[in-house]
């Protein structure tokens, strides 16, 4: 479940996710926010979802469909990279993938969105 932690649900940064010491089965999602009562108690914002309840559904079907968004995001942006050049002339990435460069390269859309997933990762990993 740690990795909702920098997530968002209903606008909302979720920060913190911890078992309910009460209630088996529920996860507490704690958010950055939090909200001033009449007396000016503060109380952190948070979401209670339960294995069995349909919220762990309906959020997981909203991860699912972002997840599927993005995905397409990404595809459609490696397309237009792929049609402008290939990244082997970019940061030295030929350099340091001859052999995957030597073996792979060819005029084809989908070898160069390979290509650029690859460079992208690289730069993902040196971050």
């Amino acid at each position: 479940m740690n990795e909702l932690i920098g997530k968002y649900l209903n606008g909302f940064k979720i920060v913190k996710i911890e078992k309910d010491p009460f209630v088996k089965g529920q996860i507490n999602l704690l958010t950055d926010e939090e909200k001033v009562g009449k007396f000016g108690d503060r109380n952190i914002i948070k979401f209670f979802v339960r294995d069995e309840s349909n919220s762990a559904k309906v959020y997981q079907e909203l991860a699912d469909k972002e997840k599927h968004v993005l995905e397409q995001k990404y595809d459609k942006a490696l397309s237009i990279l792929a049609n402008f050049w290939p990244p082997c002339e970019q940061d030295g990435f030929m350099d340091k993938n001859t052999d995957y460069c030597t073996l792979k390269c060819g005029v084809d859309e989908e070898i160069f969105k390979k290509c650029w997933d690859r460079y992208i990762e690289q730069h993902l990993e040196v971050e």
